[in-house]
């Protein structure tokens, strides 16, 4: 009888033993889970704080060579790298859903290198976006000319 209850007792410990294992494994995948979790998160919060540092960084660099230019301003090179500065800073605030910000920086770009292609599309892009697209006065849609100060046949 002792033999009995030994081993009814050694099972009842094994099993006990099993449970703690298979609760404390299932605790390790959830912690897995959690720390997957936190690090996803962290993930987005670093992309939006890289997004917000290279802005910052392109502003930097827009008032450099900002000044460089104003002190050159018939260097065409130094105009093309101030325009390409500005679409940079576009692109990030148009990734960051800053759509104004993003408009202005394109339009900055063209007041620098009116022929810049990118930008020009960009500035109708995001026109259309913000305003469900450009229209006259009547409120029929206008094309938007492929070069600033080109004719418009629409109007």
């Amino acid at each position: 009888m002792s033999l009995n209850i030994k081993l009814l007792s050694l099972v009842c410990c094994l099993a006990a033993l099993c449970a703690s294992c298979g609760g404390a494994r299932s605790g390790v995948n959830q912690s897995a889970s959690n720390q997957s979790a936190v690090n996803q998160s962290a993930a987005n919060s670093n992309g939006l704080q890289t997004g917000l540092l290279d802005i910052a960084k392109l502003d930097a660099e827009i008032r450099q060579l900002e000044a460089q230019a104003a002190q050159s301003p018939d260097d065409n090179s130094l105009r093309e790298s101030v325009a390409n500065a500005y679409a940079r800073r576009g692109a990030a605030n148009y990734d960051a859903h800053k759509l104004d910000d993003a408009l202005r920086d394109y339009q900055s770009a063209l007041s620098y290198n009116p022929d810049y292609e990118e930008a020009q599309l960009r500035v109708q892009q995001i026109s259309q976006e913000v305003s469900g697209g450009v229209r006259a006065d009547d409120g029929k849609p206008v094309t938007i000319p492929a070069k600033p100060g080109a004719s418009n046949s629409n109007q």
